[in-house]
């Protein structure tokens, strides 16, 4: 996959977002749900990845039955990630993409902030070797 013109090509999406440190609750549950092949695969995809402060905002019993249903939570990491590269700019420009959950992630642009379905976009365009990460400030929900 091209990375825009001066960057260097980066690691999966999945060694990203494990050297992240932002991150771990978010693999932790990609790796519980089996996720990782998929996302260690060529790709691309793009994933609205929720911070750890993101899973701490869900409430002690919304996280526990969360994290214990794995189809649930399948489905909920599902809707975070979409197939192809979404840039920020694209994410400007767009109205709303499918997610590989199947369900639109929309998007609504103020100033310089950017939305996924009400989640802040607190950090864009995190460039992986297979797609590219943005960092969201909670989770989406179908």
């Amino acid at each position: 996959m091209a990375t825009p013109a001066g960057k260097v090509e980066q690691q999966p999406i999945l060694q990203t977002v494990a050297e992240d440190g932002e991150f771990s609750q978010f693999l932790e549950a990609v790796e519980y749900t089996g996720l990782t092949e998929l996302l260690d695969s060529d790709g691309p995809y793009t994933i609205f990845a929720p911070t750890d402060e993101a899973f701490a905002r869900l409430s002690s019993d919304g996280r526990e039955m969360l994290l214990h249903d794995h189809t649930d939570l399948r489905g909920m990491l599902k809707y975070h990630i979409v197939r192809g590269v979404v840039t920020s700019e694209d994410v400007r420009r767009l109205g709303s993409v499918r997610s590989l959950e199947g369900r639109e992630l929309n998007f609504y642009k103020w100033g310089q902030q950017t939305t996924v379905n009400g989640a802040l976009i607190v950090k864009p365009d995190i460039w992986c070797k297979n797609g590219v990460i943005h960092a969201i400030d909670r989770l989406v929900l179908p």
